[in-house]
């Protein structure tokens, strides 16, 4: 597969031109890639309104990811995201959905921050779908396909939002999913943010080949691409019903893209069509060796996701933070962990050294736990709760408000979300009644400091 971005930027590096545009580095390099950093100039195309080499690029990973159109993005899941529920709503408001209908989303409780943003933005009303038990962490908002369902039959919606692989691993029945929502006339739209590399399993379990309507990918997250890269994917059907994607995506973006995440993007290609598939069969056994080896070890697992391990530390009464101490000790940094879960991802570009690491981690914790040299906490599921909505999300966010310590804000209302990142995913969400309850959860995903509504009680 050709790579007509960095073809380009290559010639262009090699050339000596006078650069007499931006950056302003023109190309000497301070940090390493300011040669191949380039901005829109004379036939570099332009993202936004890609005719040459970006749509070429973009139309290449269409290829690869079987999807009606595929779009770049240089800012992450974020600005996909916003660009994805805005299309949606476009899209349903086109097919005759009521005005009306179309102010109202469905979405499962763990949604990352830049949903809630972009509802602020478009003054979107979220019937929100909370687990069905209590969970262990706001990450995970396991629901059954039947509480799906019920929801999906009796709200007015354009569209269902939920994020499948979660940020534990868990992977949604989509093509389940997808049909509820097309039975019951409503789009469905994915967070598909950990899961690019699902479109090259043996059977594909890429959203769009399940049926989605739309779905964005951090290719950062788990392929070879640099922080930023991420695509918006849309179905033939969709793909077919808009045709001003790339104006949608430029409300949210910048009108400087990063040529060299772009590059990465482009040459991404490449691998995927020649060696990615091989190669991530290899790392899926390897990480299902190291699975089973943890779980030998006497700790739980969680998940179904091929490139992930999720610890479930809290079941052997071990702090999650505590085990990625061990890890850190053992030169081995976890993307994520809580007080009951240590999150590892995995990709073909790991090293047999990180798999051994991990392993001594493991046998560390194990023979600490043996000797009880260690203080162990079992923290209690997270209780399910359903705020009280005060305010319309777009109202709280764009209310004056205030910041106050956790311990103060009970009996407040939410203003703009505070969240860790990661993983991004609010405990209350802008316009929800602050309770009680709220409070060790804040505490116990770090959050010290929120942002209340400054009105009077």
């Amino acid at each position: 597969m050709d790579t007509p971005i960095c073809d380009y930027v290559k010639k262009y590096s090699e050339s000596y031109y006078s650069r007499l545009h931006m950056p302003g580095h023109k190309g000497k390099n301070m940090i390493g890639p300011e040669n191949i950093d380039i901005t829109e100039i004379e036939g570099a195309d332009t993202l936004f309104h890609a005719d040459g080499i970006i749509k070429k690029s973009e139309e290449n990973a269409s290829l690869l990811f079987k999807s009606g159109a595929t779009f770049y993005s240089t800012y992450g899941s974020t600005h996909c995201i916003a660009s994805m529920v805005t299309i949606a709503q476009n899209v349903a408001k086109s097919d005759g959905v009521s005005e009306l209908t179309c102010k109202k989303i469905i979405a499962l409780r763990n949604v990352h921050k830049a949903f809630i943003n972009n509802c602020a933005m478009l003054d979107l009303d979220v019937e929100w779908i909370f687990p069905d038990k209590n969970n262990d962490s706001i990450c995970q908002c396991n629901v059954s396909v039947e509480r799906i369902e019920e929801v999906l039959k009796s709200t007015d919606a354009f569209a269902l939002y939920i994020t499948s692989p979660d940020y534990l691993g868990n992977v949604a029945d989509i093509q389940t999913i997808s049909k509820l929502c097309h039975d019951n006339g409503k789009l469905l739209l994915v967070d598909n943010a950990h899961g690019a590399y699902l479109a090259f399993l043996k059977e594909s379990l890429h959203p769009i080949a399940l049926g989605a309507d739309m779905c964005n990918d951090s290719a950062h997250k788990t392929l070879p691409v640099l922080t930023g890269g991420a695509y918006l994917h849309l179905s033939k059907e969709i793909a077919g019903k808009c045709s001003n994607v790339k104006d949608i995506m430029s409300l949210y973006a910048s009108t400087s893209p990063s040529y060299v995440i772009m590059q990465s993007l482009d040459m991404c290609n490449k691998y995927l069509e020649e060696s990615f598939r091989n190669d991530i069969i290899k790392t899926g056994k390897k990480v299902k060796e190291l699975e089973d080896y943890i779980r030998n070890l006497g700790f739980e697992t969680i998940g179904n996701e091929d490139l992930k391990i999720t610890v479930y530390t809290g079941k052997s009464g071990i702090d999650g933070n505590t085990f990625a101490d061990v890890l850190r000790e053992h030169k081995a940094e976890c993307e994520f962990s809580d007080n009951n879960f240590v999150v590892l991802m995995f990709s073909p570009f790991n090293d047999d050294i990180d798999y051994i690491r991990v392993k001594n981690a493991a046998d560390s914790i194990k023979a600490t736990i043996k000797h009880e040299e260690i203080l162990v906490k079992k923290e209690s599921a997270q209780s399910i709760f359903v705020p009280k909505k005060v305010m319309t999300i777009r109202q709280a966010v764009f209310s004056p408000s205030r910041k106050v310590n956790v311990d103060e804000a009970a009996g407040k209302i939410c203003g703009m979300t505070v969240v860790s990142c990661p993983p991004a995913i609010p405990v209350v969400v802008s316009g929800e009644l602050i309770n009680e309850k709220m409070i060790p959860l804040f505490k116990n995903n770090g959050i010290e400091n929120i942002n209340i509504v400054d009105c009077e009680d």
